[in-house]
């Protein structure tokens, strides 16, 4: 019978379908540059081990992929995004339920994300207990550890009192990603003084203590908005999201815009750079990858556009000098929408031709580091030529006095040379 039964399975042969549950954006990736490890987070937090890092990229195995969505809520640049169904309708599902909601008269609106496992928890109060309360609105997407930062401030600048994220049946490390995109969120919105308390998981399983806090929550949160709810379109990648829903949020926060200290892991932040110890090499410029540090191709500079870094840490990894360190914050300054100066030294202008060609201090500590050294002491002419550009150095290499000589050269011998020589043997 068993073998009957073996012989049967070689015969069962055939197809499935597996939805691709995250796309890659490989140039929106901040994981490596030149064989430097920066951002993380996706290859941290996957709970299959589906991503790998390659080369500058990583590499999603979507036959591995369980599509829990971490990946895509913790990535900071939207390079991975959930695509079942895809944040154009998911976001614009939001923006409509939530408007639609306020427009009728609506009031203190509570967002309750939830998903395949909690449908029956939902269907089970729908039919047993007193249903939702009035200003709970559900709000199903295909897994709830894929909510990340930016639907907590779209819900939040849509209207939304508070968002709950229903968790049932799930284990307390698959929730880290999504506690920490929480934790940076309710950071945001209590610095801007738009409130604390704004999302928060519900992790239990049975349906009537599930009910009691909805509704212990709803009596709670009735004051309603304090402001108009956003009526932008979720246009955009994900930074363009976040971006619309924070300066929304920001227009209506109590007090002046100031940085906001941010935990580790934040996708916003700053820059600061020792000046002390750093050369102006600019090998931090090259291995960025958003555009957040920036150079002058005229003088020896190096600026930072903040709203443009995402905490990566790559420019911290590539210093030579390791004089960068990161500050996750936020800052909703003006002067975070323009690069501002973090590095400026006068160039080094060259002893021959005058055309600046380096950083002075750099070339000033160079000379003095060779001074002492055996190619170069008692040589003022090799000492100038560090001080020259790289046309000048090779000229005034072949001005000295044949500076390639190996001794004279011989005369070419001629039959006479021969004749001559056979002369005096004989």
């Amino acid at each position: 019978r068993v073998q009957r039964s073996l012989f049967e399975l070689v015969d069962l042969v055939g197809t499935f379908d597996k939805p691709r549950y995250v796309d890659y954006d490989s140039d929106l990736c901040v994981h490596s540059r030149s064989e430097k490890i920066g951002c993380t987070r996706c290859i941290d937090n996957c709970p299959n081990v589906a991503i790998a890092s390659n080369g500058d990229g990583v590499s999603i195995d979507n036959y591995i992929c369980g599509g829990c969505g971490q990946c895509a809520s913790l990535c900071p640049t939207g390079a991975v995004t959930y695509a079942v169904p895809g944040p154009a309708v998911d976001f614009e599902r939001l923006r409509i339920l939530l408007s639609r909601y306020l427009a009728a008269g609506g009031t203190a609106p509570m967002l309750l994300v939830y998903d395949h496992a909690g449908e029956e928890i939902l269907s089970a109060i729908g039919r047993f207990g007193r249903g939702l309360p009035a200003n709970v609105l559900p709000y199903s997407i295909n897994e709830v550890t894929a909510a990340g930062l930016d639907l907590l401030l779209l819900a939040a600048a849509y209207g939304a009192e508070a968002t709950l994220i229903l968790c049932p049946r799930r284990q307390t490390d698959a929730l880290g990603g999504l506690q920490s995109q929480i934790e940076i969120a309710e950071t945001i919105l209590k610095g801007m003084s738009v409130g604390v308390g704004r999302a928060f998981i519900l992790d239990e399983v049975d349906p009537d203590i599930i009910e009691t806090k909805l509704f212990e929550i709803a009596a709670s949160r009735t004051k309603g908005l304090a402001f108009e709810a956003a009526k932008f379109l979720p246009l955009g990648g994900k930074r363009d999201r976040m971006w619309l829903a924070l300066d929304h949020l920001q227009k209506n926060a109590v007090g002046a815009p100031s940085p906001i200290a941010l935990p580790t892991g934040a996708p916003f932040g700053a820059v600061s750079v020792n000046v002390e110890g750093c050369t102006l090499c600019l090998a931090c410029v090259s291995a960025c990858p958003t555009g957040a540090l920036l150079d002058n191709p005229e003088r020896p500079q190096l600026s930072f556009l903040e709203r443009a870094c995402v905490q990566c840490g790559l420019c911290r990894t590539t210093c030579p000098e390791s004089v960068i360190t990161l500050e996750p914050r936020i800052d909703f300054g003006e002067s975070t929408r323009a690069p501002r100066m973090l590095n400026e030294e006068e160039p080094f202008e060259c002893v021959r031709c005058g055309k600046p060609f380096g950083v002075r201090s750099s070339v000033e500590h160079m000379v003095d580091k060779l001074r002492d050294h055996s190619m170069f002491a008692n040589d003022d002419n090799a000492l100038d030529r560090i001080r020259m550009c790289a046309d000048c150095r090779v000229a005034a290499q072949f001005d000295t006095n044949q500076p390639l000589a190996l001794g004279p050269r011989p005369r070419p011998r001629t039959t006479d040379d021969y004749l001559r020589s056979d002369g005096e043997e004989d």
